[in-house]
């Protein structure tokens, strides 16, 4: 809590929080209105989310503080980005100094004695909380100047906490309070873009009566292009005025004619007209060019749609800045200091947005005529659907996106891409569970449902995630081909920097799901994908489908269906691969399918039918892990054989020969294959394990102790890798180092007796009884049955030569 400023004058000191985004040309007009108030002690606070400069303004008005006859403090503060009106206030009431705090919006202005009425009232009263009235003025823009309408004085209520509970009758700069009604109540709620004024206020009235002060005291400016506040915003009033009511219903149900005014003023709010169609969102980040060709062509083919465009510069470098700074109309414009991604920059720009539905677009795409249209047909003859994607062409007409399917592996892919743009099968509507955000129509509540983008991913696979998203909701992903737009394609600079981390972010989110379902869509235009492996690289081709494989291709066809739908009853489609067709893809995606529907022994079958086509690696890995498991080393050497004389690097090959060694005792061969495998990129842990194994098989167990330590540095909590470094340190007696690295594990891991177990037997050797004694207690209170606990008390109460064996 910020301890309150004294006075000299024996006056208050009053905090006035002024937050401001983008209209320097306001801010300078309400700052002075605060140095002009007649109340003595004044703090202003001025918090910039995240926009453009104003510190000139901040400046020039605080030389005029310093010259005023009353105490005038002027403070300011940036936030490193764009967040809301909300956390711009938190962030000023968290420096506030003042026993009271009024709040004022940077194009809105005071009335010269509001301040001092407010201040009179409330100590007058000894109250928490007081209003005056407000006056509304319009104000146009003609030319270079803007004129102000006669002001209406229409915000004149008395405070009632029914009516406070149906709608929000006092604009917030009428506001003052004591600052210590925040450390009650709380602040703004930062998840709230409208409204958040008049969910403090509900909170502010549950435990305060407000005094009025029956004057009017302060002015807000509106202005119908959406430059101020309440007009740029109204379209999102409905979405959080039910959220509101919602959020205090258990105030509104014991007043009589309260739920049901909210109804009516839901309705009310509902049926009026929503400004644009549509918000069309653009991310920037340098490529100021194409920013400008995809504006000016979005301006001259769409006009059979209302809307607004809100580009997002993600800091840009380049031009872009000097270009946005021409650009007038329906444009919203938010600038951020850093790039974040395109994920925050969607958000950002959805949050921003005033339209009915939202559309994300590249900047680096080149709409044709009728393509906003054709998306808003779609959602708006199929209430079912909630994201419209539509076909991307690359400049030499064929095709980049016609729709996002995933292959036998869950890896999303485009559709027909390359293929020619006037190919049939990308030319059909269609449902799928995935479009592109080059250019994706979302309806504003399906985004919302979901929070929007991810924004964990970066610069990929953020759309595809957020489809998915909205599907699992229920809702449908269409295809409208009608809709046409070129695509430049990956202009920005590092747009796939982080492909391998976001595949891996999305396939650990969905991993419980199948969604492979290139075969669904495909076979019903007439083709397939055909696959092989070439030189270690799986070749995949489109091609069309025999006549007398169709049946076969339907099996597949059937078995992604099920397998999507939760895997219940693949496995009769799995009972014979011979009637699946003779492509080596499609039998890969058998072999794995019989793991997940629960039948791992049937991918066997599936694996040797593979083999019969071509020889596959992950066929041979397969084949020789099986038979190593069952101790048939003669079958796996023969594929092991097989796959290191197709494929001598490859690593999972060399990890195999390795295992086979070791179960042979070939200690040096076993040796030699681990490092073979790690030299080619296995994996390191089972290769430094494997390596570890081999050289205590050859009697090398100070070396064995050094691969395995710095395997437990890497893996700590790993019980394999400390039982082998148990083995190796037991055998060269280091005791000493045994206990502190088991010690610590055990801390972790409370409830791994064997390795608790092997700590007293470690404390044993160290005749450190006591230790040993409490990991004993300890052992027959978790596990009174574990094997061994019998030797290790005689080990205890006798001598240290009867210690059990550690490991």
């Amino acid at each position: 809590m910020i301890a309150e400023a004294s006075t000299t004058r024996g006056q208050p000191l009053v905090s006035v929080i002024v937050p401001t985004f983008e209209r320097p040309e306001w801010l300078e007009r309400a700052l002075r209105s605060v140095l002009a108030q007649t109340h003595p002690h004044v703090e202003v606070i001025v918090v910039n989310d995240g926009g453009a400069p104003v510190e000139h303004v901040v400046r020039k008005v605080a030389a005029a503080a310093s010259a005023s006859a009353f105490d005038r403090d002027v403070h300011y503060v940036r936030l490193a980005r764009n967040l809301n009106r909300s956390a711009a206030r938190n962030a000023g009431l968290r420096l506030a100094r003042g026993k009271y705090v009024a709040y004022l919006d940077d194009d809105d202005w005071y009335l010269p004695r509001h301040l001092e009425l407010l201040v009179a009232a409330l100590e007058r009263e000894g109250a928490a909380v007081a209003y005056g009235f407000a006056q509304r003025v319009h104000e146009q823009r003609r030319g270079e100047t803007w004129v102000q309408s006669p002001p209406e004085p229409i915000y004149c209520a008395p405070f009632r906490r029914d009516v406070l509970l149906v709608e929000n009758f006092i604009p917030l700069p009428c506001l003052m309070h004591r600052r210590d009604c925040i450390d009650a109540v709380g602040g703004f709620d930062e998840d709230m873009f409208t409204h958040e004024d008049w969910d403090l206020l509900i909170r502010l009235a549950e435990r305060h009566d407000f005094v009025q002060v029956q004057e009017v005291t302060c002015s807000f400016s509106w202005r119908t292009d959406g430059s101020s506040t309440s007009s740029r915003h109204r379209d999102d009033f409905v979405r959080t005025l039910a959220l509101v009511h919602g959020r205090y219903a258990h105030l509104a149900a014991g007043a009589p004619g309260v739920v049901e005014a909210q109804r009516r003023a839901r309705e009310r709010h509902a049926s009026q007209p929503t400004s644009y169609e549509c918000s069309i969102v653009i991310p920037l980040f340098n490529r100021a060019e194409l920013t400008r060709q995809c504006l000016m062509e979005l301006a001259r083919v769409t006009e059979d749609v209302h809307y607004e465009v809100v580009l997002v510069d993600n800091a840009s470098t380049d031009g872009t800045a000097a270009l946005l700074a021409k650009l007038g109309g329906d444009v919203q414009i938010v600038r951020n200091t850093e790039n974040l991604g395109f994920a925050r920059a969607c958000n950002q720009g959805a949050q921003a947005a005033r339209g009915k539905h939202l559309v994300f677009l590249n900047n680096d795409t080149i709409p044709l005529a009728g393509w906003l249209r054709a998306m808003i047909d779609v959602v708006e003859r199929r209430a079912e659907v909630a994201v419209v994607g539509s076909k991307l062409l690359y400049p030499d007409g064929t095709i980049q996106h016609a729709g996002v399917v995933f292959d036998p592996d869950d890896r999303p892919y485009h559709l027909y891409a390359r293929c020619p743009g006037d190919f049939a099968a990308a030319n059909r509507p269609r449902d799928l569970q995935a479009v592109t955000a080059a250019c994706m129509l979302v309806r504003r509540e399906a985004f919302s449902a979901v929070g929007g983008f991810d924004e964990g991913f970066r610069n990929s696979f953020e759309d595809v995630d957020l489809c998915l998203r909205i599907g699992a909701r229920g809702a449908r992903v269409a295809y409208a081909p009608e809709s046409v737009l070129f695509h430049l394609e990956s202009q920005t600079a590092g747009r796939h920097d982080h492909d391998a981390q976001n595949g891996a972010r999305l396939r650990a989110r969905w991993s419980e799901r199948s969604f492979t379902d290139e075969l669904t869509q495909m076979l019903s235009d007439g083709w397939i994908v055909r696959s092989s492996e070439l030189d270690g690289a799986t070749r995949r081709v489109v091609a069309g489908v025999d006549r007398a494989e169709v049946d076969a291709w339907e099996r597949v066809r059937e078995a992604e269906a099920r397998a999507s739908a939760g895997f219940a009853g693949l496995e009769e489609l799995l009972d014979d691969p011979d009637r699946w067709p003779a492509d080596a893809g499609v039998l890969r995606f058998g072999a794995k399918l019989c793991a997940r529907a629960g039948v791992p022994g049937r991918a066997l079958a599936f694996w040797r039918r593979l083999l019969e086509l071509e020889e596959n690696a992950e066929a041979r890995c397969a084949l020789a892990t099986e038979a190593v498991e069952h101790g048939d080393l003669s079958g796996a050497e023969r594929d092991v054989d097989a796959l290191l004389a197709h494929a001598p690097e490859h690593a999972r090959g060399w990890l195999l020969r390795g295992v086979i060694e070791l179960q042979l005792a070939g200690w040096d061969r076993a040796a030699e294959a681990f490092r073979t495998s790690e030299r080619y990129g296995g994996e390191r842990r089972k290769a430094h394990l494997g390596l570890g194994m081999a050289l205590l098989g050859q009697g090398d167990a100070k070396s064995a102790w050094t691969v395995f330590a710095e395997l437990a540095r890497e893996w700590p909590d790993d019980a394999e890798v400390l039982h082998w470094l148990l083995r190796a340190g037991s055998a060269l007696e280091r005791w000493d180092r045994l206990r502190a690295i088991l010690a610590a594990y055990v801390e972790r891991n409370q409830e791994d007796a064997s390795m608790r177990f092997a700590l007293a037997g470690v404390y044993v050797r160290l005749s450190q009884l006591d230790g040993a004694r409490a990991e004993y207690e300890r052992l027959r209170s978790v596990a009174p049955t574990l094997n061994g606990l019998d030797q290790l008390a005689e080990a205890i109460g006798g001598s240290r030569a009867a210690a059990p064996a550690p490991a």
